[in-house]
């Protein structure tokens, strides 16, 4: 192998198949770096195992080859590289890197040790048209995903793509969100589990793609903007059927400024107990949301966000963690619907004007000692 790149453009793509760099002591292979030329293209890779990601970027190819070298080694020197264009040289299993001041040999380890990415392309292509929509989808389910692995099936984001619309959807039993959206197009509909650490490296490597290709096999996934691949394993199991337990019906609504409530919220925050519960009253007769939040070793807070309200009067105490998550999945200056199914019974937020089951907040009220 002999090329030159650009210093900048080799570092990018580092940093892109950063998120699938693995540190296993054991299996020290995971923590390299793939390099392959393909015509005039360098290819970049590293898996582990979970989780795969290719980039791609233009080199000058004189000779070509492929080499794998330590991500952490390689990352390192180029940092302290300071010309623009480097050549790189594999010799065997040693990757020379040389600028007109500064050479270097970096030590590197057996091609045919490198896992083998698994070939996930399938003739029923998913298209996502606006990328933008499909990382504000994921950014909006994800703080719903559940941390513990009792139940695998909620440590990652329903994928349901449908013939009319796809739906994401996350919960950890204690809160359930879900968002649909129409720029999708698939032949066929298709149901996957994304790992939550997939969602998440798919949300920030794709947020400036022009679109999104997905494949979807029995157990594994492939996106691909053109540029940057990626490639995970899929959650096996089934998600529940979050339809069944969406209320049908309300005790108490009340339309509220997001950006008030929020900012409320963090105030409130500040005087919770060691269960952040928050105390959240409709009033419907007086027209607001009275938020208040007690900790006799800190003080108290009471405020009252004004909204058209209808239904009972009714208090509720929820995690305000578990609320401004919610509130986070909305945008900026939206108005929201705030709906109490009755005492002891979820809270469940979505924008206001629409009844939309596919673009929902739910969450589970706290008991507390009050």
């Amino acid at each position: 192998m002999l090329i030159s790149v650009e210093r900048n453009q080799f570092l990018k793509g580092l940093s892109i198949i950063e998120h699938a760099i693995g540190r296993s002591p054991t299996l020290p292979v995971l923590g390299y770096v793939l390099l392959k030329t393909v015509d005039n293209i360098l290819e970049l890779t590293a898996t582990n195992l979970e989780l795969s990601i290719t980039t791609r970027i233009s080199a000058k190819i004189q000779t070509p080859g492929v080499i794998s070298v330590p991500y952490r080694t390689l990352g390192g020197l180029l940092h302290n590289l300071s010309h623009a264009i480097i050549e790189l040289k594999g010799v065997r299993e040693t990757l020379e890197i040389n600028t007109p001041a500064q050479k270097a040999k970096i030590q590197g380890g057996a091609v045919n040790e490198f896992p083998l990415i698994p070939d996930v392309k399938t003739k029923n292509i998913i298209r996502f048209q606006n990328p933008h929509t499909l990382t504000e989808d994921l950014d909006s389910v994800l703080p719903a995903v559940a941390a513990s692995d009792v139940r695998p099936e909620l440590n990652g984001v329903l994928l349901e793509v449908g013939e009319e619309e796809t739906v994401f959807a996350a919960t950890d039993t204690f809160r359930l969100a879900v968002r649909s959206t129409k720029d999708v197009e698939a032949k066929e509909p298709k149901v996957a589990i994304l790992p939550k650490r997939t969602a998440e490296v798919l949300s920030k490597l794709m947020r400036d793609a022009k679109h999104v290709d997905g494949h979807l096999s029995l157990t594994q996934a492939l996106f691909t903007d053109g540029t940057t691949s990626i490639v995970s394993r899929l959650i096996e199991g089934s998600f529940p059927d979050f339809s069944a337990i969406l209320p049908k019906q309300e005790s108490a609504a009340i339309r509220l400024s997001r950006e008030e409530f929020l900012q409320e919220l963090n105030a409130a925050s500040l005087f919770t107990s060691r269960l952040n519960d928050v105390s959240l009253t409709i009033q419907p007769q007086k027209a607001n949301l009275l938020i208040s939040a007690h900790n006799p070793d800190i003080g108290e807070y009471e405020t009252a966000v004004k909204g058209a309200a209808h239904g009972q009067k009714i208090t509720l105490a929820f995690n305000y963690r578990y609320l401004i998550d919610g509130l986070a999945g909305f945008s900026g200056d939206q108005q929201i619907d705030f709906v109490f199914v009755g005492e002891g019974k979820p809270g469940l937020m979505r924008p206001a004007n629409t009844k939309d089951e596919r673009n929902v907040y739910l969450v589970m009220p706290i008991r507390t000692n009050a």
